[in-house]
């Protein structure tokens, strides 16, 4: 891959577009600190943890995501924001 992943942009996939092989998914995951990709059921997932010292500092983030999810290229996630949520 040429264009490094923060240079790039979302794309819609349509129905029927083939998935990234599992070494392109390692190589560009190479290119996120933090971020890991778990396999759930029949498909891997992007995730990533974060931990906050309070719930308020969490909505912020969550605030600051939301405009970015509901731009118009529909790269909303597809599962809440704050799952699983633990404060201590």
């Amino acid at each position: 891959m040429s264009t490094p992943l923060a240079e790039r942009h979302c794309v819609v996939c349509k129905p029927g577009t083939p998935t990234l092989a599992r070494d392109a998914v390692d190589t560009m995951l190479r290119q996120l600190s933090g971020w890991t990709v778990v396999e759930v059921g029949d498909h891997l997932e992007l995730t990533k943890t974060f931990r906050f010292k309070g719930f308020m500092p969490a909505v912020e983030l969550v605030n600051a995501i939301a405009p970015i999810a509901e731009n118009g290229r529909k790269n909303r996630p597809n599962r809440p924001l704050l799952t699983p949520f633990t404060l201590s």
